[in-house]
């Protein structure tokens, strides 16, 4: 396999910076990490804390206060 530049082609060994044992633990990682914030607000106690959390604090003081709108589309 080799990549393609403005100065001809590279074998992509000498571009990749990642190895692929590197990049199955990086991987793995996100993964379970995205599965961790999905899950979060679907757990009754856990997503409970995170709202009383989120409702005490405002990051936007300055912006409005958002209007539910009931035509999605």
């Amino acid at each position: 396999m080799t990549v393609r530049s403005p100065y001809g082609e590279i074998p992509w060994p000498q571009v990749s910076r990642i190895k692929d044992e590197e990049m199955k633990r990086l991987m793995i990682d996100v993964v379970d990490r995205v599965y961790r914030f999905l899950h979060l607000p679907f757990n009754e106690a856990e997503g409970q804390a995170l709202l009383r959390v989120l409702s005490e604090q405002d990051f936007q003081p300055q912006w409005q206060e958002p209007r539910m709108s009931m035509n999605l589309w």
